[in-house]
């Protein structure tokens, strides 16, 4: 989007009701605001806590502290950056790397990082550089098909408490490397569930964890069974669907993954259990005294708690407000106060850290601002460290003049932990920049329209087709347009080029 927040462009993007006003800020323009906030394209307004500091043409996706808790290591979409504790740049290195995927070793002297092609980048780091060392090839060592003719896309990384293993998590393989750090040579490829994504050790490093984003392997005859209860799905027509040549069991109204699994991995004996968990698990984190695994489930809008031992769900935590039921809240990572009493989850439908109190009946206690969809979490004792990989949305940097979609900004934020001690006042801004308090009530009775003016009511329409032009927006295309909100001057393929779009927007 170019310039402004547009009725139009809100509706087909967000598939709700704004005829009534209701997520739409009349004549506003996206970006910087007057009083340093900022507006997104879908609407909503950022006002980053703590120290807020850019990221030019880069996508925060993972980041850790270095063992001595002085630097973070973050891992973007084309850089592997090292900044300090205010988010100062130290240091960084080019790389097109992984969706998550970083690891500092244990002495501090090396940083690992998730990279495309099956490979690991490993850097060494002196305390002021970053150089990188080698390149770990983890897909040379897998024998035979169909494992060879996959990119392995290679995600999560943890590195044993002695600094000897690595394990790297493979998501088309569905497998987990475990790599020798002083040879480089892969030693085990254990399989596990489908499309591991994050990993995580425990803390006394004889449990490794994966987040398995298609759940558990099941096998097209089973293909009508819950895969973490082996009893029948309620409904029908229940199948699987292939993902990367994996049978994965859908949800047959959406066809996207029924379930998540977390394995369990005993670093010692290697052996695996497995657990199924809510949809989309991404983040996880131990209880300091390692017996209680949090898993963020991130198209369920929750969290499991999961019983270390014997390796069960024992209670799960749904992280969607009263105040905003039908947005997703999309829960990305979770930390863990050193003390264990809260965790920290990083709320990417809703541009915030959670506080989760876990006294008593864990419930939600408030929130902290973010920038746009934060997507990565570390917590010291004094801080909280987030990364936004949208950040502050699309803006012209020195080389460009626009505002296109490879225009990034990402944001990295050092928020003082004492910004999380009374969360009145920072949860009310959370609910004032997704307009939580403007959202009408449904009435009854209502006839059918087009486009409900609030939503719950009744719309004339059963299904939406997008049409969807990549990497090309509404004034590029439409902002020739007298019936729409566009700007002429930045129409580059008008109605003389585009007359089919043009007909089917009127």
């Amino acid at each position: 989007m170019d310039k402004r927040v547009l009725s139009a462009v809100v509706i087909f993007a967000g598939g709700l009701a704004v005829a009534g006003g209701y997520y739409y800020q009349s004549r506003k323009l996206i970006g910087k605001q007057a009083d340093g906030s900022y507006i997104v394209s879908t609407n909503q307004t950022l006002t980053p806590a703590g120290k807020a500091v850019t990221l030019q043409g880069q996508r925060p996706k993972d980041l850790i502290a270095s063992p001595d808790g002085r630097f973070i290591a973050i891992l973007a979409h084309r850089k592997v950056i090292v900044t300090d504790r205010e988010g100062k740049i130290v240091s960084e290195l080019a790389a097109v790397t992984g969706p998550v995927g970083i690891a500092w070793s244990p002495d501090g002297s090396n940083v690992f990082a998730s990279t495309t092609e099956g490979k690991i980048l490993q850097a060494s780091w002196d305390g002021v550089k970053l150089a990188k060392t080698r390149d770990i090839l983890a897909k040379s060592t897998l024998a035979g098909p169909p494992k060879t003719r996959l990119d392995l896309h290679l995600a999560g990384l943890a590195i044993s408490p002695d600094g000897k293993a690595l394990f790297a998590a493979m998501t088309t393989a569905n497998a987990i490397a475990v790599i020798a750090t002083g040879s480089g040579e892969v030693q085990r490829v254990l399989d596990i569930g489908v499309a591991p994504y994050h990993v995580a050790l425990s803390p006394n490093g004889k449990t490794l964890v994966a987040a398995n984003r298609g759940g558990r392997r099941v096998e097209p005859s089973s293909a009508q069974l819950d895969p973490g209860t082996d009893k029948p799905f309620e409904g029908t027509g229940v199948s699987t669907a292939n993902s990367a040549g994996t049978p994965v069991q859908i949800d047959p109204t959406t066809d996207a993954a029924w379930k998540g699994s977390v394995s369990f991995i005993d670093t010692a004996s290697l052996v695996i259990r497995e657990v199924s968990v809510g949809r989309q698990p991404s983040g996880m984190a131990f209880s300091p005294d390692g017996e209680t695994l949090y898993v963020t489930e991130s198209d369920s809008d929750s969290i499991s708690f999961v019983d270390v031992r014997s390796a069960q769900v024992r209670g799960n935590l749904s992280v969607r407000p009263p105040e905003d039921p039908q947005f997703g809240q999309i829960p990305t990572d979770v930390e863990v106060s050193s003390d264990g009493q809260r965790l920290f989850v990083a709320l990417g439908g809703i541009n915030a850290v959670a506080v989760v109190d876990l006294k008593g009946q864990p419930k939600v206690a408030g929130y902290v601002p973010t920038g746009w969809f934060p997507i990565a979490l570390h917590v010291q004792d004094d801080r909280v460290f987030v990364g936004s990989a949208k950040g502050i949305g699309s803006r012209p940097s020195s080389k460009t003049t626009g505002l296109g979609v490879h225009d990034n900004v990402g944001l990295f934020q050092s928020i003082p932990l004492e910004d999380f001690k009374d969360l009145r006042l920072s949860s009310q801004l959370v609910a004032k920049n997704n307009l939580w308090n403007e959202l009408p009530k449904s009435r009854a009775g209502r006839k059918p329209v087009p486009v409900p003016q609030r939503l719950g009511e009744p719309s004339v329409f059963k299904h939406v087709v997008y049409i969807i032009k990549e990497n090309l927006t509404y004034d590029s295309t439409l902002g020739d347009m007298k019936e729409g909100n566009g700007d002429p001057s930045l129409c580059t393929f008008g109605e003389q080029v585009s007359p089919n779009h043009h007909a089917l927007a009127r």
